[in-house]
């Protein structure tokens, strides 16, 4: 199965994140040992490289290198088109849908994968972008 995991997911794991209620940390590195079992194969996108370096304050590089070690020989390299950019910039003004989620959104869908989030923008967009297909870290 290939799935392509929101940021927010890979965040939850590096960054150990977990809120009074819910370990997200722990269902986060929960789905990256399924992929080094190879139950997963993850997509992993050149949005999401810059998310993750942004948030933590390391290279592009740095971040796919960690990323490479996390995820093993399950980890596909894909980048965003031109043409899915901008057509995330017309839904997330019509929307009103960050940009980088409809992005994250149309890539999966071009590659005919799930996505993993905890996002509840992603519960709009599956109601605007048709078969996009979803899921919730607890339920993978």
């Amino acid at each position: 199965m290939e799935v392509y995991l929101d940021t927010n997911v890979y965040l939850d794991y590096f960054l150990d994140r977990e809120d009074k209620l819910v370990p997200w940390n722990e269902f986060a590195f929960s789905l990256l040992r399924k992929t080094r079992e190879c139950e997963f194969t993850i997509l992993v996108s050149d949005v999401v490289i810059r998310e993750l370096a942004k948030v933590m304050a390391m290279s592009d590089g740095k971040v796919e290198m960690e990323l490479s070690e996390v995820l093993g020989c399950k980890m596909v390299k894909v980048s965003s088109s031109r043409k899915q950019r901008e057509e995330a910039a017309v839904i997330s003004a019509k929307y009103k849908i960050p940009a980088a989620d409809v992005l994250h959104s149309l890539i999966a869908l071009e590659h005919g994968v799930a996505i993993v989030t905890r996002d509840k923008h992603f519960e709009r967009l599956r109601g605007i972008l048709s078969g996009l297909e979803m899921y919730n870290p607890r339920e993978v």
